[in-house]
């Protein structure tokens, strides 16, 4: 006849609940194991966050210096420009040394008039002590160029 719990000796055979209860132990085990898994995946998703937390601060780095490269571009302009008044500048104190040149030769005709003027009283002065010798009465002088 055979045995109620599957056969061999009953001592060494465990008991069907006891089965159970170890395969049950085993299934917990395995369930133990996934979830240190799950926790170790949670671990590396922590992780990945802080390394996306770390790339956007390197990306708005980026952005400012962007800005950084648009306003030294802004900068460059600015020093062209700076250039071109420099030039301008450069050309405004030609112009005034030609003023000046304008002016020296204004003063050198104002010397000659007063020459000119000094001159016709002598003749003036002449033509009282002499008279009219070449009867030609009074003489005009027409000055031409800039005064």
């Amino acid at each position: 006849m055979g045995e109620p719990w599957g056969g061999g000796d009953p001592l060494l055979t465990p008991h069907g609940d006891l089965r159970d209860i170890l395969g049950d132990l085993g299934d917990g085990q395995e369930d133990l194991e996934d979830l240190q898994d799950v926790q170790e995946d949670l671990e590396d998703l922590q992780d990945v966050q802080e390394d996306l937390g770390d790339v956007q601060e390197d990306l708005e780095h980026l952005e400012d210096l962007q800005d950084v490269q648009e306003d030294l571009g802004d900068v460059q302009e600015d020093l062209e420009d700076l250039q071109d008044v420099q030039e301008d500048l450069g050309d405004v104190q030609e112009d005034l040394e030609d003023l000046q040149d304008v002016q020296e030769d204004l003063g050198d005709v104002q010397e000659d008039l007063e020459d000119l003027q000094d001159v016709q009283e002598d003749l003036g002065e002449l033509e009282d002590d002499f008279g009219d010798p070449l009867g030609e009465g009074d003489v005009e002088v027409e000055v031409k160029g800039p005064l």
